[in-house]
């Protein structure tokens, strides 16, 4: 009698440690599953950001770009300004050389 309450006693702490056994098993996968989960969103995460990262990049590169061409424009304007002005002073004098020049001899005919 004392063996089979003892058998008894056994089984249902066997059964218990079973049970215990299966839901701990059940935890460590759930927490497996939730672990893998998270390092997928998380890689996602990562090549969403590496993504955007390239674009603003790119964007950056074109605008820079985009300012580079911008400013030799405008110091080709500048330039070319200034060129046409030197060019009109040397066309006045010599158009101020030669009227000089005609009005001597206009005076010099009267």
């Amino acid at each position: 009698e004392r063996y089979a309450a003892q058998g008894e006693e056994l089984a249902k702490l066997r059964a218990k440690y079973d049970a215990e056994k299966k839901l701990h098993e059940k935890r460590i996968a759930a927490e497996a599953d939730e672990v893998k989960s998270l390092s997928a969103a998380a890689s996602a995460a990562r090549e969403e950001l590496a993504s955007k990262k390239k674009l603003l990049m790119l964007t950056d590169e074109k605008s820079s770009r985009r300012r580079r061409k911008l400013r030799h424009l405008r110091r080709k304007r500048e330039s070319d300004a200034l060129e046409k002005k030197s060019e009109m002073e040397t066309f006045k004098a010599e158009m101020l050389a030669l009227l000089q020049t005609n009005g001597a001899k206009f005076s010099e005919e009267i």
